[in-house]
């Protein structure tokens, strides 16, 4: 590793904490909803789970926008920073930037319809994958609710991705954190009724959950109109609409979409074939995911900020001050890395009781955290690159190497365990550790090459 430069790492950190506040915030509203809805009973708890899957894999769509929209604003304010003030190169970019709003606006709508008419389906297909009428007619009932926060969410990460690649990221951090604690109110209020309002259970839920997202898009155009640096952007004109730029967000919007889709697919599918070996195996994978996932989100905050500042550098031309904020970000990873990684060992225990105290899960959860310390001390190392990558037009780069290590390790490997080697659940956990591991491989090569710096954006 590179000797870390203090004032990248503050610049970094400066700009991806408020993004790390939001992301964790996120994160612990989603185990915040699955409990409440968990009380109703076991039929909700995995009605959610199946409706929530379907609403995660729409929202993804909705959600790469913002990464997708970075990837330009982020280059062309690098060109504003490099110009003189009030130059004609300055005025002009200043311009170029503001455009990239209006293109990401009209894919957002395109998005986002998109997603609602396919969640309108959504009971078709959930026949075809879920055997017990009861769940899906549950499901059903969360989606048809759900689907109307689609339009406004893509919107709302197309909104996100322009401020964060002009530097502004406090408004950001307060729309993800206030809308996930408005969610949180929303969900408690509709799900049991409490305040004289009616108990509505899982459409409550659902409810809640898209009257949040829509104040979170209110407050982010508030934020639009009304920011002091943005008084010289000129928004919402659509005078000069350009196709190639609608063509360029979404060319750098729908890799991460489909990298998260077909991620989530075949870890559905990794853990049908380790339920072969027991529930206990099954709850240890679920376990090992949310630990990936809360790693990731506090990691991914910091790597998102490097990722802004690596777009307006190479939008200046300076490749070497990007290298800087790649390895500030990555020695912050290690740090987080090295913690996670010592809890994992002396207190594994202590995890797995977070979320359940079977003594079966307790026993196999807390080797298997052991287990997987390297497998994730390498991906949260290596977790920088992917993130710089996505968000700087390289997501196709990432989608390939997730599908292929998904491919080779959480369908191929576990399925030669199970069905030609019949190796037992330890064999084919550690195909989650290979995934992993292989992911987090590629893209250290891919950082090691060197061609990310000569991606051009547009």
């Amino acid at each position: 590793m590179k000797k870390p430069n203090f004032q990248d790492m503050h610049k970094v950190v400066a700009i991806g904490l408020p993004l790390m506040a939001g992301l964790f915030a996120e994160y612990l509203m989603y185990l915040a909803d699955s409990s409440m809805v968990g009380r109703l009973g076991t039929e909700y708890l995995a009605a959610i789970a199946v409706g929530g899957l379907v609403a995660e894999i729409l929202w993804n769509f909705c959600w790469t926008i913002s990464p997708g929209t970075q990837s330009i604003a982020a280059r062309r304010y690098g060109r504003v920073q490099a110009a003189k003030l009030n130059s004609p190169e300055y005025k002009r970019a200043v311009k170029n930037t503001a455009q990239v709003m209006d293109h990401a606006l009209i894919f957002s709508f395109i998005t986002g319809i998109a997603s609602f008419l396919l969640a309108s389906f959504s009971r078709s297909f959930l026949q075809l994958v879920i055997d017990d009428p009861e769940i899906v007619t549950i499901a059903v009932q969360y989606i048809d609710i759900i689907k109307w926060s689609m339009l406004p969410v893509a919107v709302y990460f197309g909104i996100y991705g322009f401020l964060s690649g002009l530097n502004i990221i406090k408004p950001v951090m307060y729309s993800t954190i206030g809308t996930n604690v408005l969610n949180f109110f929303l969900d408690y209020v509709l799900i049991f009724g409490k305040f004289g309002f009616p108990a509505m259970g899982i459409e409550g839920a659902a409810l809640g959950t898209a009257i949040a997202q829509t104040g979170g898009l209110i407050y982010t155009l508030i934020v639009l109109l009304s920011h002091p640096h943005l008084k010289e952007y000129t928004l919402f004109r659509f005078r000069k609409i350009r196709p190639a730029t609608i063509r360029d967000v979404a060319l750098y919007s729908l890799p991460i979409a489909f990298q998260h889709s077909t991620n989530q697919v075949l870890l559905l599918v990794f853990e049908g074939l380790i339920n072969r070996y027991g529930a206990a195996y099954l709850a240890v994978v679920h376990i090992l995911f949310l630990m990936a996932w809360s790693g990731k989100s506090v990691i991914g905050g910091i790597a998102q900020g490097a990722s802004i500042l690596v777009g307006n550098a190479l939008g200046r031309g300076e490749r070497e001050t990007a290298v800087r904020y790649v390895w500030a970000s990555v020695w912050f990873a290690a740090l987080i890395a090295s913690a996670i990684a010592a809890v994992f060992l002396f207190m594994p225990e202590m995890v797995v009781r977070l979320f359940n105290s079977d003594a079966q899960t307790l026993r196999v959860g807390s080797v298997a955290l052991r287990m997987m310390i390297p497998f994730f001390f390498v991906l949260f190392m290596a977790f920088t690159f992917e993130v710089v990558f996505s968000h700087n037009g390289l997501g196709r780069f990432v989608f390939l190497s997730d599908a292929l290590s998904s491919l080779l390790f959480l369908l191929g490997y576990a399925a030669l365990m199970v069905f030609v080697f019949d190796a037992g659940g330890w064999a084919v956990l550690v195909g989650f550790g290979l995934y992993l591991a292989g992911h987090a491989l590629v893209m250290t090569l891919g950082y090691r090459s060197g061609k990310w710096l000569e991606m051009h954006v547009e």
